[in-house]
């Protein structure tokens, strides 16, 4: 038997919903960022990992977080540690709000992604 893990890492990123989440606001303070986004209910946002550990908030909503080892379900309210190089990505099984948290001075948007987002597709 196929497990819900093993489902979702067989989703092709052609399969994915490739329109980027709405970014509905980004949030500066003493050294931390916080990106927050909708992610809609049966949204997998694409792969990725980060080149450091750091924290997601799921705020609202119900998600799937899924890496290479495993796939662990979430209900808000709930604070998911990510580690640095997991390539993960997540399920929106309700239409769910979602904070990344990066320990980081930068405030320009394009910097941090650059420094802090691997693009892992098609891997």
């Amino acid at each position: 038997m196929v497990t819900l893990h093993e489902q979702i890492n067989k989703i092709s990123e052609e399969e994915i919903n490739k329109n980027p989440m709405p970014v509905q606001g980004h949030f500066f303070s003493s050294g931390i960022y916080a990106r927050q986004m909708l992610i809609p209910k049966g949204h997998l946002a694409q792969q990725h990992s980060h080149t450091y550990d750091h924290m997601s908030i799921l705020a609202s909503g119900h998600v799937i977080v899924t890496s290479d080892e495993n796939s662990i379900e979430y209900i808000a309210p709930a604070c998911i540690e990510i580690k640095a190089n997991i390539k993960h990505r997540v399920l929106a099984l309700k239409d769910s709000v979602w904070f990344c948290i990066h320990a980081t001075s930068a405030t320009d948007i394009e910097e941090i992604e650059i420094a802090a987002i691997q693009e892992t597709l098609n891997v």
